[in-house]
């Protein structure tokens, strides 16, 4: 029994650390990769600007996957 309360105790007491940690060292900018075209917009409009506007963090939109089948065929 006490063998189980003080590893509780010590993981525990990890997580907290761990979120405090984490929480203080957060990124203000964040890069989404994307296909491109109308489906990025639906993520801009759903996602992208609802995320932003609560949290106050950058999304740089990539469309750079919109030639990546392009480019595995070129490979071939």
């Amino acid at each position: 029994m006490n063998f189980t309360k003080t590893i509780m105790t010590t993981a525990s007491a990890a997580l907290i650390s761990s979120a405090a940690f984490a929480g203080s060292h957060m990124s203000m900018e964040m890069t989404i990769v994307s296909w491109g075209g109308a489906y990025s917009a639906s993520q801009l409009k759903a996602y992208h600007e609802p995320y932003s506007a609560k949290t106050g963090v950058t999304i740089l939109n990539d469309d750079s996957s919109s030639t990546a089948v392009a480019q595995l065929r070129a490979m071939n």
